[in-house]
């Protein structure tokens, strides 16, 4: 998980009853879907209403996540709303200031059904509650996500992310068509990547061993890019993510990856100065073709915060 770009969404007080209504943003339609999911969940009797706003959010279908962590944000303000504003609620002590997660959701299937991401992968659930490097375990018997793993030992790592313009977005219907193909195959390459989560990436974050971790890293994106080629045309999203990836890594970025689908591409480095002049320098060349950002693993989970 990174410090930004992030999603900041604000949920203001209404009169009980009157339910939840989306005010003023482009995702209206995602944000309702939200609130119609915590509805058919909430077995209250009367909810607290208000005014649901999102302030700030990432591109779209960039390979931030942003699907995920929206979801799980508007989730977790329409449940601390009716946790407040109930006589029998347990966030009175939090009247005025930041709300632990574990204090709004009991585990993070409680939050995957909230939210109803997680069909696929979790890591963005478990990475919204907790921050840090997930490792994701897969499902459980009953079709929910595991946290295999979770380390916080990055936080003297700057990421450097990169994001094409031009390039067409995966979503939807054709993401789902798409990640129905890739599923029907078996992956050739899946023992070897566990054996690099195992055996070399967790290891060498926990020593903080970040030649050996972003060589392994890099290593296992080209590898899930295996998996994804018939149907993206290569390892890489495209041509220019591929040569972005090589631009990256010739700067002396390690473990420079494709961030899901793309188009976005981060590479790490735990010295700042390389981090700020690797991004200018990349700047400088795409002269505006690429949005070039420089950030830090966000060790925590996300923030909420109450105010009377």
């Amino acid at each position: 998980m990174v410090d930004s770009p992030s999603v900041v969404a604000v949920l203001r007080r209404g009169p009980t009853g009157t339910g939840i209504k989306v005010h003023g943003s482009q995702l209206r339609e995602r944000l309702e879907k939200q609130i119609s999911l915590a509805h058919a969940l909430n077995f209250y009797v009367d909810p607290a209403g208000g005014d649901l706003e999102l302030v700030q959010t990432p591109r779209q279908h960039a390979g931030f996540g942003t699907g995920t962590q929206l979801a799980c944000a508007a989730a977790s303000l329409i449940k601390a709303q009716w946790m407040h504003t109930t006589p029998s609620g347990s966030l009175g002590q939090y009247a005025n200031g930041p709300v632990p997660m574990d204090q709004i959701w009991e585990s993070a299937t409680e939050l995957i059904q909230w939210s109803g991401r997680g069909k696929r992968s979790t890591i963005g659930a478990f990475g919204f509650l907790q921050g840090g490097l997930i490792v994701d375990q897969g499902h459980n018997d009953q079709g929910y996500g595991q946290l295999g793993q979770r380390l916080d030992q990055l936080e003297s790592l700057r990421v450097v992310l990169a994001t094409p313009h031009q390039i067409s977005t995966v979503s939807g219907g054709e993401e789902d068509r798409m990640m129905a193909e890739v599923a029907s195959k078996p992956n050739p390459h899946r023992h070897e990547m566990w054996e690099l989560i195992g055996q070399v990436i967790v290891p060498a974050a926990q020593q903080r061993q970040w030649d050996v971790f972003g060589t392994a890293l890099h290593e296992y994106g080209k590898l899930a890019g295996v998996q994804f080629a018939p149907i993206q045309g290569g390892i890489y999203r495209n041509d220019q993510v591929a040569e972005l990836v090589s631009r990256m890594q010739r700067l002396g970025l390690g473990g420079v990856c494709q961030s899901s689908w793309g188009p976005t591409v981060f590479g790490l480095t735990d010295d700042d100065e390389r981090a700020t002049r690797t991004a200018n320098q990349l700047t400088e060349y795409y002269n505006g073709e690429v949005t070039i950002q420089v950030t830090q693993v966000r060790n925590h989970g996300a923030t909420l915060e109450l105010f009377s």
